[in-house]
C-alpha cells in the first residue's frame, strides 16, 4: 500500500491500494475555521429571508386600507410568497448545483430587492400579488436554500451545532422584526417600510460572498467502474430509460462504491490525511473525466436565441453539493447510522463517510447542442434527483406527505392573523404585535431543545413531533376560547414550542422512514406539497374570515389540521414499533 506523496511539506496525503488508477477529488467538510464565516451569514440570511415570511401578518391592515382591499387578498399575497418559496425550492438547488451558492444567494438578494421596491409602488392587490409573491418568493427562497446547502457543505461533525446556530437566525428574523415593522410603519407609512426592507434584503450580499467554495481534495479510486459503461450497460437491457432512470443519484456509484474492497484495517487506511489542493493539477488525471470536475466550454454556433455565439475553451473544477446524500440533514450525524458505522477517529476527517455519501460525477462528454447548454447535467440530476414522484409508493414516505400537507394546511395561519384577531378584540398595536415576537422566542428555544433531545437513544423523533403537534393544535384551538393578554401570550408560547418540533426533526425522521440515501427526493417533493398546502391553508383561513368576520374559525381550521397531521406520525410511530418487535423476534 502506498501513499500520495507532496510535492510540498504544507500538504497532506491518503493511503490507497497499489492498483489505484483513476483519480478523482471530493470535497472534504472543514468543520470550523471559515465555516463559521459561513454559519454567519447563513444566519443573517435566514433572519431576513424567513424573518419577513413570517412578519408578513404586521401589513395586513394597513395595505388592505390602503388599496381598499380585503384583509384575505392581502393575506393571498403572503400565501402566494410562501408556495413559491417553497415550490422553487428543487430548481433553486438545482441551480445552486451548476453554478454554486454564492453566485444563486447574490441573485436571490437582488430579486428580494426588486420584489420589496416594487411591492412599495403598488397601487393595486394584483400588483403586491405579482410582486411580494411571485418575484418575492422566487428570491427569498434561493436566499433560503442556499443557505441551508452551504451550512450542510462546510461542517460535518459539527453540523447539528453549526446548523442549529444558523437556523436559530429564523426564530430571531420572528422575535425581531415584527416589533420594529410595526414601529417603522407607524413613522413612514408601509410603502417606506417595503422600501427599507429592500435596503435590509441587500445586506445578504455580502453574506452571500462569505459562502466561497471549497478547495478540493485529490483522491485515488481503486478498480473504478466507469459510470459511462453503466450506463450504456442499462441502455442495452431496456428500449428506453426514463428522464428518472438516467438522472436520478441513486442510479450512480457512490464513490466507495467504485473502490476495490479495501483490507481489514480501515482504521490504517482513513487515519492518514489528505491532499488539499489550492490549483488542482488537472494535468494528471487519467481515466476520471466528468462534468462534475470540469465545466468544459467549446467553440459552437449560435443555434437558438438563448445561447453565446462564441465560447472560450476553459477548464473549470465545480463542486456539487447535491452529488451528497445527506446534504439537506440538518441534525446531527452522530444519529445517522451510516456515519456512525464508518466513524473512526473523532480528531480527523471521517473520509470513509465521505466517499460512502459522495455520488460519482456524470461521466458524460459535452455535446455541443441548445438543450446540454442550457440545461446541463448538473440541473438535470438534481431535478430528476430531487422530484422522482416514484418514492411516493412508500407507505412511510406518503404518510410523511400527508403530515406535511396537514402541518402546512395551519402552521402559518397564527402567523398571518394573530396580529390582526388581536386588534380586533381591542388590543394596542404594539401588544398585538409582540405576539409573533412570541413565538419565535420559543420556537427558537424549542429548536434547540428538540436537537438535544433527538441525541439521546432513549427519545424517539417520531413519537416527541407528532406529540407536539398534537398540543400545538389543541392549544390553537382553545386559544379562541379566551382573549386576555396572558392567555393569548401563554397560547403563542405553546404553539411556537410545538412547531419547533416539525422544523427541528424532519430530515432525522426522514432518514429514520426511508433511508439517507432517499433524504434528498423526500425534501424536495415535500417542498413541493408543502408551498402547495401552505397556499390552501392560508386561502381557506382568508376565505373563512371573509364569511364569518371571525378569526376563531380560521384558527379552528388550522388548530384542527395540526393535529390531524400529528396522527399519520402516529401511525408511522406505530409502525415503526412492530417492525422494531418483529426484527427482535426474528
Amino acid at each position: 500500500m502506498d501513499k500520495i506523496q507532496s510535492t510540498e511539506p504544507s500538504k497532506k496525503s491518503v493511503r490507497v491500494q497499489e492498483d489505484a488508477h483513476a483519480e478523482t477529488f471530493i470535497l472534504v467538510p472543514p468543520d470550523g475555521g471559515w465555516g463559521w464565516w459561513v454559519v454567519f451569514g447563513a444566519f443573517v440570511s435566514y433572519f431576513i429571508a424567513d424573518g419577513l415570511q413570517y412578519s408578513f401578518g404586521v401589513f395586513l391592515k394597513d395595505i388592505s386600507d390602503s388599496l381598499e382591499c380585503t384583509t384575505s387578498q392581502v393575506a393571498l399575497a403572503g400565501a402566494i410568497s410562501t408556495c413559491v418559496f417553497c415550490v422553487t425550492g428543487p430548481f433553486s438547488a438545482a441551480l445552486v448545483n451548476r453554478y454554486g451558492y454564492r453566485a444563486i444567494s447574490i441573485v436571490g438578494t437582488v430579486l428580494a430587492a426588486i420584489s420589496c421596491v416594487l411591492t412599495s409602488f403598488s397601487n393595486n392587490i394584483y400588483f403586491v400579488i405579482g410582486y411580494h409573491g411571485v418575484i418575492g418568493g422566487v428570491g427569498f427562497g434561493m436566499i433560503y436554500i442556499t443557505a441551508l446547502i452551504a451550512v450542510g457543505f462546510y461542517f460535518e461533525r459539527w453540523r447539528g451545532l453549526a446548523t442549529g446556530i444558523s437556523v436559530c437566525g429564523s426564530g430571531m428574523g420572528g422575535i425581531g422584526l415584527p416589533p420594529i415593522l410595526t414601529l417603522i410603519m407607524r413613522k413612514i407609512g408601509w410603502r417606506h417600510t417595503f422600501q427599507c426592507l429592500s435596503v435590509g434584503a441587500l445586506l445578504i450580499i455580502p453574506c452571500g460572498c462569505l459562502f466561497r467554495p471549497l478547495k478540493p481534495t485529490k483522491i485515488i479510486l481503486t478498480n473504478p467502474k466507469s459510470s459511462r459503461s453503466q450506463e450504456s450497460t442499462r441502455s442495452k437491457k431496456v428500449s428506453y430509460v426514463s428522464f428518472y432512470e438516467k438522472y436520478q443519484n441513486k442510479n450512480f456509484n457512490t464513490m466507495i462504491d467504485q473502490r476495490s474492497v479495501y483490507n481489514n484495517s480501515s482504521e490504517q487506511l482513513f487515519t492518514t490525511t489528505y491532499t488539499t489542493m489550492e490549483s488542482p493539477n488537472f494535468s494528471g488525471l487519467r481515466s476520471v473525466r466528468s462534468e462534475s470536475l470540469f465545466s468544459r466550454k467549446i467553440n459552437q454556433r449560435r443555434c437558438c436565441w438563448c445561447c453565446c455565439r462564441k465560447v472560450i475553451e476553459r477548464k473549470i473544477w465545480r463542486s456539487r453539493p447535491i452529488y451528497r446524500d445527506d446534504i439537506f440533514f440538518t441534525g446531527s450525524l452522530a444519529t445517522v447510522p451510516e456515519y456512525r458505522s464508518t466513524q473512526i477517529l473523532h480528531s480527523r476527517p471521517n473520509l470513509e463517510y465521505q466517499l460512502s455519501v459522495t455520488r460519482m460525477p456524470t461521466n458524460q462528454a459535452p455535446e455541443p447542442n441548445c438543450w446540454r447548454r442550457c440545461c446541463p447535467n448538473a440541473v438535470k440530476r438534481t431535478l430528476a434527483t430531487m422530484l422522482d414522484f416514484r418514492l411516493m409508493g412508500s407507505f412511510k414516505f406518503a404518510m410523511l406527505i400527508l403530515n406535511a400537507i396537514f402541518v402546512s394546511f395551519g402552521v402559518y395561519i397564527p402567523y398571518m392573523f394573530i396580529k390582526d384577531q388581536a386588534m380586533q378584540h381591542d388590543w394596542t398595536e404594539d401588544s398585538s404585535s409582540w405576539l409573533i415576537s412570541t413565538i419565535g422566542i420559543t420556537n427558537t428555544i424549542g429548536r434547540i431543545l428538540c436537537g438535544l433531545l433527538s441525541g439521546s437513544s432513549r427519545v424517539s423523533s417520531t413519537a416527541m413531533c407528532y406529540t407536539f403537534l398534537f398540543i400545538g393544535g389543541v392549544a390553537t384551538v382553545v386559544s379562541t376560547l379566551s382573549y386576555v393578554l396572558w392567555v393569548q401570550f401563554v397560547y403563542c408560547c405553546v404553539f411556537g414550542m410545538a412547531m419547533s418540533s416539525i422544523s427541528a426533526l424532519r430530515t432525522l425522521i426522514i432518514v429514520q422512514m426511508v433511508g439517507l440515501e432517499n433524504l434528498t427526493n423526500a425534501i424536495g417533493i415535500i417542498l413541493l406539497f408543502q408551498g402547495i398546502a401552505s397556499l390552501s391553508g392560508l386561502a381557506i383561513a382568508g376565505c373563512l374570515w371573509d364569511i364569518t368576520h371571525d378569526y376563531k374559525y380560521s384558527f379552528y381550521f388550522g388548530g384542527c389540521s395540526l393535529s390531524v397531521a400529528s396522527i399519520f406520525l402516529l401511525v408511522l410511530h406505530v409502525k415503526e414499533r412492530q417492525e422494531g418487535k418483529y426484527a427482535n423476534n426474528s
